[in-house]
């Protein structure tokens, strides 16, 4: 595969600083030791761009140079430079890969060198500043061949497809396409009416973002400042084996986090983290009590004490304080417990996110601002739309819904190429598995896509579907071997946040009393009762409705305006269509002792009071759009 260095994606206006990540994207895909760690690093690099830092203590270093000509004097003083500097602040370095783009020719011209020959003269110079730094470093090189060589491995067939191909995977194609994606959602996603939910933090995890670093560190972080400014010197004389050991733990959660805490991707041991902090707990409870009984011995040595009061009541209290302290270190523990435990952590290692909820809970907005954000962060994303896909092999129907003419592994390594470009993870969204055609084909090919997927630990993938499809559309033994499930409640415990911001964007007064009716937790709900005081044009909530049952008779009273519209279906709107077809159906479910009712009788129902119409202009249709009824399975 000839590698075209003129076309190579600039970055951060260059080509040069495009070349370097390039050659650091190849680096972190050698084949190295189990446990070795790479590291990408910035500007100055300290003579190495990146390296590979093996178990046993040595570096494999990599510095790029964008020469696409054999390097003039000057430039090969740019290399002696890199050169000096790596050995002089990279003492454990054993292997040095110098890469330019271009390869060495060796003419053998007679009164002329060859690059190959001044390579090497280049090389014998470097080994004796390595010796005199009593070091052995294996020098090597990485020319337009071998660099070559590497994209044209299968696994890197994608990297060279987004670094020679401009025009895509850029922050201006991903923002089309999302805005493709967005004005296909419609309605059910309107940035305005968006009511920040405790369920969004997972993506923080799921992308790998800053976002997740900073929840990390506070995590960690208020155990150190919780102990340093508690004290435990009150027990210091009488068990000082248990603060001391006590002490030595705090000390190893907060370091071994602390090793975690980097950029990038790679594991946290998040199992260690969480039995190191269950032992804190457990041997802070033995404090807990060693000091309690310190205190009553201390009670009982003093005489005189009036029953009931107690040497703290009277300020002589020389433990109070310590277990005040004890108190709130044992409360940071379980929170940064409660974190190592969470979804948003699970998600950091293993990116497959599984999204359930009920109809109406916001899935969709959810996703829709997820991918936003996303973006606007300047990392990848794409958003897909469960409706948009038919019953076959669901990665070409993605390159087609992109509008890419490349191979699906061509697709991932480009995608993987922009997300460590960004440094966050790429995420792919589909939602709504449960609708459309396709909805069939998951089941047997969500699995194989899943697998495909953990080949490339830079992109994650977030799907969603309606809580009462679950059981069709993902296989059995995907959660939780391959799949984080969280489960999206709407609005629970932010009901008057909602109602508020729905209200302000709807233009209707806030009651004096807070609504908190639960329905208001249903996000689909909040805007239908909205939406129903805009179809009649009022800017407050009418007097005398109390109580779920007449909220929704409003609500469908306003459909029923709505749609008796000539624009609409054009009919006389004191007939109550809406209503006629919502008793219908409700007497059928009574009579049937049924929660639901199939499609095509709710469909025969509706249609028996305006018939002769074409689906697109049936009642059943508008019903359904409007979302007086909701179409979902049952088992």
């Amino acid at each position: 595969m000839p590698v075209e260095w003129n076309r190579l994606r600039p970055w951060n206006g260059s080509q040069a600083t495009a070349f370097e990540e390039l050659v650091c994207q190849l680096a972190s895909y050698e084949p190295e030791p189990s446990s070795s760690k790479f590291v990408r690093k910035g500007t100055p690099d300290a003579g190495v761009e990146c390296f590979w830092k093996l178990p046993a203590g040595p570096e494999h270093g990599w510095q790029a140079k964008f020469f696409t000509s054999p390097p003039s004097s000057s430039q090969w003083g740019q290399i002696d430079s890199s050169v000096k500097t790596a050995l002089e602040k990279h003492p454990d370095l054993n292997q040095y890969t110098i890469c330019m783009a271009v390869d060495r020719a060796d003419a053998r011209l007679d009164g002329d060198k060859s690059f190959l020959e001044r390579w090497n003269e280049r090389v014998t110079k470097w080994n004796s500043w390595a010796a005199a730094k009593c070091m052995r470093v294996d020098f090597r090189f990485w020319g337009s061949h071998e660099i070559a060589e590497r994209l044209a491995r299968d696994e890197h067939r994608g990297r060279h497809f987004f670094w020679f191909h401009k025009e895509l995977f850029t922050p201006v194609w991903f923002r089309q396409r999302l805005d493709e994606a967005i004005a296909a959602v419609g309605p059910r996603y309107t940035p305005e009416l968006n009511v920040e939910v405790p369920v969004s933090a997972v993506f923080e995890g799921l992308s790998r973002s800053p976002d997740f670093r900073a929840r990390f560190q506070q995590a960690y972080g208020n155990i150190g400042k919780t102990w340093s400014k508690g004290s435990l010197r009150a027990l210091v004389e009488d068990a000082p084996t248990q603060v001391e050991d006590f002490s030595q733990q705090l000390a190893q959660i907060i370091e071994g986090a602390k090793s975690y805490d980097r950029p990038g991707i790679d594991p946290i041991d998040w199992a260690l983290m969480e039995r190191q902090t269950r032992n804190a707990l457990t041997c802070a409870s033995e404090i807990d009590g060693l000091i309690r009984d310190l205190r009553q011995t201390a009670r009982n040595n003093k005489p005189g004490e009036t029953e009931g009061k107690t040497r703290q009541d009277s300020g002589d209290d020389p433990f109070g304080y310590a277990l005040h302290s004890l108190w709130r270190i044992e409360e940071k523990l379980s929170d940064f417990k409660e974190f190592v435990e969470s979804d948003i952590a699970r998600l950091a290692n293993e990116p497959a996110l599984l999204l359930v909820g009920s109809a109406g809970t916001g899935k969709t907005h959810l996703f829709s601002d997820a991918a936003r954000n996303h973006v606007e962060a300047g990392a990848p994303a794409v958003l897909l739309l469960g409706n948009e896909f038919r019953n076959e092999e669901p990665w070409g129907q993605i390159l087609r819904l992109l509008n890419l003419s490349c191979t699906r592994e061509e697709f991932l390594g480009a995608l993987e190429s922009a997300a460590q470009l960004s440094g966050k993870r790429a995420i792919i969204f589909i939602d709504a598995l449960n609708e459309g055609e396709g909805r069939s084909a998951w089941e047997t090919h969500l699995p194989s896509m899943l697998a495909c997927l953990a080949r490339y630990p830079w992109i994650a993938v977030a799907v969603s579907v309606r809580s009462s499809y679950e059981r069709l559309v993902v296989a059995n033994g995907l959660v939780p071997e391959k799949l984080v499930r969280v489960v999206h409640v709407g609005f629970a415990d932010q009901e008057y946040q909602a109602a508020k911001t729905y209200f302000d964007f709807y233009g209707i007064e806030l009651p004096a009393v807070p609504i908190l009716t639960s329905e208001f937790q249903n996000p689909l709900f909040l805007s239908c009762f909205c939406r129903g005081l805009q179809n009649r044009g009022l800017t407050r909530i009418p007097t005398g409705i109390r109580g779920i049952s007449s909220v929704f008779d409003f609500f469908l009273d306003s459909v029923n305006e709505k749609l008796a519209k000539p624009n609409f279906l054009d009919y006389d709107p004191k007939s109550d269509l809406v209503g006629q077809a919502t008793q219908a159906l409700a007497a059928w479910l009574s009579r049937a002792a049924a929660y639901t009712i199939p499609r095509t009788e709710a469909q025969s129902v509706c249609n028996q009071f305006l018939p002769g119409r074409s689906f697109d202009n049936s009642l059943f249709h508008h019903l359904l759009s409007e979302g007086v009824l909701a179409e979902t399975v049952s088992y």
